[in-house]
């Protein structure tokens, strides 16, 4: 599900994870600025960042989702 909060910034969520996800233009250069509502983690990701996440293989990217509250450690 996904929606916009009163400053225009996107919230997406499911049953799993609830994120904010806006732009932010105070660095060098534009990035994402990411915050976990659940936990108040947040992160900022720049364009190189992205595009390696981008590019990344799905088999790699599953290992991350196998961490916090969905290790296989809980």
């Amino acid at each position: 599900m996904s929606d916009l909060d009163d400053a225009g910034d996107a919230l997406i969520w499911n049953e799993f994870a609830e994120i904010r996800i806006s732009l932010d233009f105070n660095g060098i250069t534009p990035r994402l600025f990411l915050e976990n509502l659940e936990t108040g983690a947040s992160t900022y990701l720049d364009p190189l960042e992205l595009a390696t996440i981008i590019d990344t293989p799905d088999e790699l990217k599953f290992r991350w989702l196998n961490i916090g509250a969905y290790s296989d450690k809980n």
